[in-house]
């Protein structure tokens, strides 16, 4: 039972690091390191291709796992490029 609960763990912390990528590119914005924060975005669209891409293999989709992509997808591509951009003008 234990090993069947485990298979979450991966897209999860795929989809909890974009999401820690997108809030540290909104603080590397305010500091002025643009060029790092726009790497974090990109880097945040990568973990967001590979969190669905195992939830698919590992046949790990749940509810909550959906709605933790969802608000990682707001601040990573929502929140993070649009902060980006009003910094650094």
């Amino acid at each position: 039972m234990c090993m069947n609960k485990l298979r979450y763990l991966v897209p999860n912390a795929c989809t909890s690091f974009s999401l820690l990528l997108g809030l540290a590119s909104v603080l590397q914005s305010i500091d002025g390191h643009y060029e790092l924060a726009a790497w974090m975005i990109l880097w945040g669209v990568l973990l967001d291709k590979l969190d669905g891409t195992t939830a698919r293999l590992l046949n790990a989709s749940s509810k909550i796992g959906a709605e933790l992509d969802s608000f990682a997808d707001f601040v990573s591509f929502g929140i993070a490029p649009g902060f980006l951009i009003y910094m650094s003008q």
